[in-house]
């Protein structure tokens, strides 16, 4: 009897889990696999178990701040912090650091890798278990690196050479139109004069109180997490977490963090960009849009509909790329995450040389009838197929899931743009919930919300070379005017 109730227990359990429906008002469920905290000095934490792949542990430090945080005496000394992580700490002086990295077999790049951009800083180590004793050691490692990276004079001088020969070695094509591209997109910003890569006038000359100034300003326990994913015990590192980071001390008086805004803009900015050095012709259309976070159920049924959008207006773009005489070799279009407190509809376009113009019109125009027209019903039914067949895929294959894609998903939790972790298993049941319901009318009016002259960033890429002729700000203009205007034939489905 007792079997039998059980029996009944078990089927009553899994037909309730394979049953369960969200409600669109319910806060986005959270998976249970993470353990996830924030210890009494602020600082934050995420533990996963994960076995690809085996016997190695994924451990992360990021930190809320980068090169936006800059005071105008400190440009490009966010990066030249990330550098001198690697120089000397409390319990690693001098180059101890790389005698642990070389005595476990890690090596830069492919086991250890740091990074700085605008609104964040982030350290990697993958360490392998083969030894407790190393989990332990890396973790000591992010340790020093949160709070007690020691900036010793001479290795602060040292360094200042390896950043200013890092930043010789991009001063070609890319750079250079980059640094044009960020004037134009952040026009009005603090994020247009905070490149990563700074003043060299700064980096070469700073005061080192300056530089120590950053780091003890940002790199404090409530701008900080600790993120640990790999073949381990969860439940024992929580414990080691919370012995080794929770002496760090919570800093008294915190300056105040501000997120910098980019400002809209009312017309359509245009940027024209040439260099002699530059191998290749695109266009770029930026629309910036107000940053959408999924906090609700109600949410992510919409990030679907941002979804399907996306892959049928990308559907039509690659259509063209098979026409007889293709106005470019790669098309793209699709709403995404962006930069601090913006998302962007983006259009692009790999061009030949002399045809960016024809490319940009065809973006154009393809955006603009699905903004007269919408979108088919059968397009629609196809799009719907695609995402579903996604969500399925992972869900079949969630338990192959490298430990880096989790890093990744819990780093974009803890900084901006501060998604969401439901699982794959939250994700593909929701997916499979709303996925039918979605209207195409519901798909159709994003077009009237992304596609607008308002907050558009018009960039043109292109060689510098004689014979070769460069569209002007008119041309754009004009171009502009002529695709709004146009009286467009509706698309029609070929199923």
């Amino acid at each position: 009897m007792k079997k039998i109730l059980l029996f009944i227990s078990l089927i009553f359990v899994i037909s309730f889990a394979y049953s369960q429906n969200y409600n669109v008002n319910d806060k986005i469920p959270v998976d249970t696999a993470v353990i996830h905290g924030v210890l009494p000095n602020g600082l934050t934490y995420y533990i996963r178990h994960n076995e690809t792949p085996k016997n190695r542990a994924e451990l992360t430090l990021a930190v809320h701040s980068g090169s936006i945080q800059e005071d105008e005496d400190q440009r490009g000394l966010a990066h030249l912090c990330e550098h001198m992580a690697f120089n000397g700490t409390k319990n690693y002086p001098k180059h101890k650091l790389i005698d642990f990295l070389e005595k476990t077999g890690m090596k830069f790049g492919a086991d250890l890798n740091a990074y700085t951009i605008f609104d964040e800083t982030v350290y990697g180590i993958t360490v392998p278990l083969d030894s407790a004793q190393f989990l332990d050691k890396g973790l000591l490692v992010l340790h020093d690196w949160a709070h007690y990276v020691t900036y010793e004079n001479e290795e602060i001088d040292a360094e200042r050479g390896v950043v200013h020969e890092e930043w010789r070695m991009h001063q070609g094509a890319q750079f250079r139109m980059q640094d044009k591209l960020f004037q134009a997109i952040f026009k009005g910003s603090k994020y247009a004069d905070r490149n990563t890569i700074g003043l060299m006038s700064v980096v070469d000359s700073c005061d080192y109180s300056t530089l120590k100034r950053y780091y003890k300003d940002w790199y404090r326990t409530d701008r900080e997490a600790i993120i640990v994913v790999g073949d381990i015990n969860p439940k024992e590192v929580e414990k080691k977490i919370k012995e080794i980071f929770g002496s760090i001390p919570k800093t008294e008086n915190p300056r105040k963090y501000v997120q910098e805004d980019i400002p809209d803009n009312d017309k359509p900015i245009i940027a024209i960009m040439s260099d002699k050095e530059n191998p290749s012709s695109a266009v770029q259309i930026f629309i910036k849009q107000p940053k959408f976070y999924i906090k609700t159920v109600g949410d992510y049924r919409t990030s679907l509909t941002f979804d399907l959008f996306s892959k049928m207006i990308n559907d039509r773009l690659t259509e063209l790329t098979h026409s007889d005489n293709p106005p470019y070799s790669y098309g793209y279009a699709g709403y995404s995450d962006f930069i601090g407190p913006k998302d962007v509809y983006i259009m692009m376009a790999a061009t030949k040389e002399g045809q960016t113009l024809k490319g940009a019109e065809a973006l154009l125009r393809e955006n603009y009838r699905v903004k007269q027209y919408g979108f088919t019903a059968t397009e629609l039914e196809r799009a719907k197929k695609t995402v579903l067949k996604k969500a399925e895929k992972l869900y079949n294959d969630r338990n192959k899931q490298k430990s880096k894609t989790f890093v990744e998903e819990y780093k974009a939790n803890f900084l901006l743009p501060q998604k969401p972790y439901p699982g794959i298993y939250n994700e593909y049941k929701m997916t499979k919930q709303f996925i039918d319901g979605i209207k195409l009318e519901e798909v159709n009016k994003l077009a009237n919300k992304w596609i607008t002259e308002k907050n558009m960033v018009f960039l043109i890429m292109s060689p510098e070379k004689d014979g070769l002729k460069i569209p002007t700000e008119q041309d754009v203009k004009d171009l502009l005017a002529k695709v709004k205007t146009e009286k467009l034939e509706a698309y029609v489905d070929k199923v």
